[in-house]
């Protein structure tokens, strides 16, 4: 089904979103808007890309073309203001679409009703969900649903989790998040994880990432921060992402 549709989607995703914009046959064109995020899944999408200004929109979205909003990680730190963000550029894409694709899960309860954010346009607003409803956050999907995750803390609540684009910017989310204010007092960021008892890191490997760097990355974590590295591999991220891709592509006006 080639009918045109949006998607807002936490940069923190990408690997995730590429990875269904890839293997779907009907996306032919990828406009993509980048909301003080960075730029690198522009290299991951294997079909023609436009970065579009927003003040350029509304615009005559054709059949097969798709409209992705990517928006910062730092948002996370403010609930609050990540819905109104994510509110305002679903009301913006409306002027273009009727369908949009929330690439998140609750983070921090911000998306938690996403009826208030779907009243507001004429059209279908989905997000990502499991069997419990929509998914906690980024960890969650990759490890294949909050069952899952909850499954994860429970057997050993010491844990951090690292997945390829987490292991890639910690750094920034550390100080977005305000953990730390500078990386030159990296002690105050470790003496944070010595506080909360943290000893080990998981490498979730969805096996959709496919970079060599993501080995070196969590040595590096693990070794500023004196943890033991486990691994897992989670092919059910891939089969939760293209169930919630199948729906949201059914239910499209």
């Amino acid at each position: 089904m080639k009918v045109p549709y949006g998607v807002v989607c936490c940069e923190l995703l990408e690997d995730e979103l590429a990875y269904l914009l890839n293997k779907d046959g009907d996306v032919e064109k990828v406009f993509i808007i980048l909301d003080d995020a960075g730029n690198s899944i522009i290299d991951k999408l294997e079909m023609e890309v436009k970065e579009l200004n927003p003040s350029s929109l509304p615009i005559g979205v054709k059949e097969g073309e798709v409209v992705v909003v990517m928006m910062s990680m730092a948002l996370h730190e403010e609930p609050d203001e990540l819905k109104k963000e994510v509110k305002n550029w679903v009301d913006t894409l409306s002027s273009s679409i009727d369908d949009v694709f929330l690439f998140y899960g609750l983070c921090g309860n911000a998306l938690q009703e996403i009826e208030e954010i779907e009243k507001t346009i004429d059209g279908n607003v989905d997000i990502l969900k499991d069997s419990t409803g929509t998914v906690d956050d980024c960890i969650s999907l990759a490890l294949g649903g909050t069952d899952k995750y909850m499954e994860y803390i429970k057997k050993d609540p010491a844990t951090f989790f690292l997945t390829p684009k987490w292991a890639d910017n910690w750094r920034d989310m550390f100080i977005k998040c305000r953990l730390v204010r500078s990386l030159d007092n990296i002690e105050l960021a470790k003496k944070v994880f010595e506080n909360a008892g943290y000893n080990k890191v998981l490498k979730i490997d969805t096996e959709i990432n496919k970079t060599s760097n993501f080995d070196k990355k969590v040595k590096e974590f693990s070794e500023i921060f004196e943890l033991d590295i486990d691994e897992t591999k989670t092919p059910d991220c891939q089969k939760l992402l293209s169930e919630n891709y199948s729906r949201f592509k059914n239910n499209l006006k």
